[in-house]
């Protein structure tokens, strides 16, 4: 499934309690102002207006659902905002410019249950000074490309499935 191609939209709340089920309220309210904050500054987007007036509730897309999910993970382990940006850019590139053929489809498809090779819904970062960069074939944006990879001392491979398992109830289609 291409994700970019998924019509359908959510509101925040039944995102939320898929990706951090069993929250008390106040870390809640926490997530949610986090997830609200990343709207804001554009990090995760949202169907029409960014700033909802009252009354009306922000809808995410389903590729965006996926980013938010991979967002917070990556808060959960300490990145900073400016990697997490970071790896959403590159994952979101990815999304649009091969869509179906990449680690975050394949690892939606594999949380809706189909038979997918975990390894393939792998992502890997490389710590940059103090900033955490997607690793990629070639070096494009904020991307460090494989051919730097030895200069670095540190790098992470995240499984994406893990990230998106939570979310292959509401991601699987009707």
């Amino acid at each position: 499934m291409a994700l970019i191609n998924d019509t359908r939209i959510w509101p925040r709340g039944p995102i939320l309690d898929a990706i951090a089920p069993g929250l008390n309220a106040t870390d809640r309210a926490t997530l949610e102002k986090r997830a609200a904050r990343w709207t804001n500054e554009g990090i995760v987007l949202v169907e029409g207006p960014k700033y909802a007036g009252s009354g009306r509730h922000r809808r995410y897309p389903a590729a965006e659902v996926a980013l938010l999910a991979v967002a917070e993970t990556l808060h959960q382990h300490r990145l900073q905002i400016d990697a997490i940006e970071n790896v959403i850019i590159a994952l979101r590139s990815q999304l649009t410019h091969s869509p179906g053929a990449n680690p975050i489809d394949l690892a939606a498809d594999a949380a809706s249950g189909q038979a997918i090779d975990l390894q393939d819904t792998l992502i890997a970062l490389v710590l940059v000074g103090d900033l955490w960069h997607p690793i990629s074939p070639e070096k494009a944006g904020q991307a460090v490309g494989t051919a730097e990879l030895a200069q670095y001392p540190v790098s992470v491979n995240i499984c994406l499935f893990h990230i998106l398992k939570p979310l292959g109830s509401l991601l699987t289609k009707l």
